[in-house]
């Protein structure tokens, strides 16, 4: 069974959505507020960690969950000035060391880090640290990554019943993203007036669709309000591992699009149904959907080979959202509050609203999560209409299921047809203990690595 604590972050709904939210009328404090309040502690896998890198001198650093460097959470290579720099990201929430990888005398060099009991650790890197020319003043890095893996069922189950099924797959669309905000230390005396704007990069690659339905992939950024956004950019291109050259996706494949919801920007990955069509020449000769096949289990047992486009580049979306230039800003509240809008897009991860959008127009989001304003309507007749759907927390059925999970990131997606649940054997405990034990049930030497797509 997929329980509610399998997605990233489960809390209640907005308070001026009292529909969504189960708020009543009369602004007593209810069950459902206490309901919500416990779900998003079963939810939450990641917790904040950060890293000093104490450098002699400008040099590329990369963070890593794991010492073979497969699991980042710091965007790769970023740039650091001399002195201090620090470093907050996402990390898991049962974390106790990360990796710091940098360069000296052109070696590469991993590193462990200590997580202290306030999850801070440090690093001083040697004198011999390769230097990196950089533009970069003085500031704190900000990193948030994960994956999201949606099912398209909603509002029924795996074989179109009403009630929650548990053998669903989870891989009708699977992304993992990166966001990435650099902010001046307010320990700079003009820290209002610099020449200097906030920003925000959003990276996305997706990584397999395993059904037909849906058509665009969607992230709602909550907590940046469009008033700090002077301006913003996206591009599609074809991306491989290994910082392998960027190429043009094929003509009339994937697009990108920035919208509104409200003051609230919305980035689209449009036209997913190319990729389980004949038009996808990047697909494996013989797949039906994009990176979640095998011909048969027993076969793939005997001879390892299934239907993913193994080392291919992946179609990655890079978003760019800029504020307001420090210098124009006279109003040191204004200016506080663009800072915290931009910090808050990439710490806060309650406020990433991931969703998929169907071909018949339905709409999916993680569990707790509320559907787009234009949408909302829609989402309200299916929760009265339907007996298996939650009215506590949207996007949930009465018996704890969910359609969309956010995990930290290269968790593994799984095999077209496989069960998520049996897949992931200790999350129903981890969710029964509402997140206080195995909360690394996610990582593949916890799973039945028989069902894993480990390309990734």
């Amino acid at each position: 069974m997929l329980f509610a604590g399998a997605t990233l972050t489960l809390g209640a709904c907005s308070s001026d959505d009292d529909v969504l939210s189960g708020n009543n009328a009369s602004g007593k404090d209810s069950e459902i507020s206490e309901k919500a309040d416990n779900q998003q502690v079963v939810g939450s896998v990641f917790k904040t960690a950060t890293v000093n890198v104490v450098t002699p001198a400008a040099t590329l650093v990369s963070v890593y969950a794991d010492q073979d460097c497969k699991e980042p959470l710091v965007t790769d290579y970023y740039a650091t000035t001399d002195g201090l720099n620090e470093i907050k990201m996402q990390s898991s929430s049962d974390a106790k060391s990360v990796y710091v990888v940098y360069s000296s005398n052109g070696k590469k060099t991993v590193k462990s880090v200590s997580l202290d009991n306030n999850d801070k650790g440090e690093i001083r890197l040697p004198d011999n640290v390769q230097t990196y020319t950089t533009n970069f003043v003085e500031g704190t890095a900000f990193h948030s990554s994960g994956v999201v893996m949606f099912d398209s069922t909603w509002p029924y189950g795996k074989d179109g019943k009403d009630a929650f099924q548990h053998g669903d797959d989870f891989n009708d669309v699977v992304v993992d993203y990166d966001m990435e905000s650099v902010m001046l230390n307010p320990s700079l005396s003009d820290f209002a007036a610099k020449d200097y704007k906030e920003g925000l990069k959003v990276t996305m690659h997706v990584r397999a669709v395993g059904s037909k339905s849906p058509e665009q992939i969607g992230l709602k950024l909550e907590g940046l309000d469009r008033k700090f956004i002077e301006s913003s950019d996206c591009t599609i291109k074809l991306s491989g591992n290994d910082h392998q050259a960027e190429k043009d996706i094929p003509a009339g494949s994937l697009g990108v699009r920035i919208g509104y919801d409200g003051n609230s920007p919305v980035i689209y990955i449009t036209n997913l149904q190319w990729l389980t069509s004949k038009d996808n020449t990047l697909n494996v000769s013989g797949a039906k959907y994009y990176n979640t096949e095998r011909p048969s289990k027993e076969q793939w047992l005997e001879d390892g080979k299934d239907l993913i486009n193994h080392g291919a580049p992946l179609f990655t979306v890079t978003v760019n959202f800029k504020g307001k230039l420090r210098s124009t800003m006279t109003d040191y509240k204004a200016a506080d509050a663009q800072v915290a809008a931009y910090v808050n897009a990439v710490t806060n991860t309650a406020s990433q609203n991931f969703f998929i959008v169907l071909g018949n127009g339905k709409e999916i989001h993680v569990a707790g999560y509320a559907p787009l304003d234009s949408y909302k309507r829609s989402y309200n007749s299916e929760v009265n209409r339907r007996g298996k759907l939650s009215k506590d927390v949207t996007y949930m059925s009465t018996d704890f299921g969910v359609w969309g999970v956010k995990v930290p990131v290269l968790t593994k997606h799984i095999y077209e047809g496989e069960s998520f649940a049996d897949t992931y054997k200790e999350l129903k405990a981890w969710a029964e203990s509402y997140g206080k034990q195995y909360t690394d049930w996610y990582l593949t030497q916890k799973a039945d690595d028989t069902n894993l797509v480990k390309w990734w």
